[in-house]
């Protein structure tokens, strides 16, 4: 990813407060609201900075937030209550965060913390819920 000093250290300083008001929260509804920093701080980076690599970060961080906050709206509606959110799913999310803005922060490359945000996505899911029960897939 290529970031100047001055925008990396803007960008891991969002993700790091960001992940620790994550940890803080005491709703699913709070988590998602601290995590959308996230994919906000990207976008206003690279609007400023274009780097296709921090497109691509935003896409998956997005995508991640709006498959959990869907998720959550139709169990709160009680439209879908067969699959659950988990505590453990927002104890993941938090902790992927935060691996997300360590490895910005030390330059390293973010493919494997990304793969986790889709994996851990999938888990909300139909399928991934299935696979889940299973011990398929793991959360």
């Amino acid at each position: 990813m290529k970031l100047s000093d001055t925008y990396r250290k803007l960008v891991v300083k969002e993700i790091q407060f960001a992940a620790t008001k994550m940890k803080q929260a005491s709703s699913g509804s709070e988590i998602l609201y601290y995590f959308s920093a996230v994919f906000g701080v990207i976008q206003r980076v690279f609007n400023i900075e274009y780097d296709p690599e921090l497109v691509y970060v935003h896409f998956l961080v997005r995508a991640t937030y709006e498959g959990f906050m869907s998720r959550l709206q139709l169990i709160q509606k009680g439209a879908d209550t067969s699959i659950p959110l988990l505590d453990e799913q927002f104890v993941k999310l938090t902790a992927i965060t935060k691996e997300l803005g360590t490895k910005i922060s030390k330059g390293q490359g973010v493919d494997a913390t990304l793969r986790k945000f889709v994996l851990l996505l999938f888990t909300t899911t139909g399928n991934g819920y299935y696979l889940v029960q299973k011990g398929m897939a793991k959360i």
